[in-house]
């Protein structure tokens, strides 16, 4: 029984995958039977959150790679720091370039990420995405 159950729970994995392959060849009627299936939410929600993954493996990656800022918000100040270095800015000493992707990420709710611009990990913490120039103090 469980050599039985063994062997079929390892051709689960490759069937799922065909068949995610398979609903997205067809995904009109993939999309009607979500209707159907009273699920229409199902894939948009899946695409939203795979979306939201690459952009925190993309937040990852430039974190590993020092390509990011981690932003904290203290006090009406920023605490901003890009590699080594640590420095602190207002409203009006930051950054243009960080400037707009923090008013984006203001936006967001907790535990959010937009794509290419970063994450909001709460309201005083930020983690943004840098370009090479911007990474640099440019």
């Amino acid at each position: 029984m469980r050599d039985k159950d063994y062997k079929a729970r390892q051709l689960h994995a490759p069937l799922r995958d065909l068949s995610f392959v398979f609903a997205n060849n067809v995904r009109e009627q993939f999309v009607e039977f979500l209707k159907q299936a009273n699920k229409p939410n199902l894939l948009p929600e899946y695409e939203q959150r795979a979306a939201e993954m690459l952009t925190i493996e993309q937040a990852k990656k430039a974190f590993d790679n020092q390509e990011c800022a981690v932003v904290l918000r203290v006090d009406g100040q920023y605490i901003v720091k890009v590699r080594d270095k640590v420095d602190i800015f207002d409203d009006t000493t930051l950054p243009e370039c960080m400037r707009g992707k923090l008013g984006m990420l203001k936006l967001v709710e907790d535990d959010n990420v937009v794509s290419d611009v970063g994450c909001k990990v709460d309201p005083e913490c930020f983690i943004l995405l840098l370009d090479a120039t911007q990474g640099e103090g440019k």
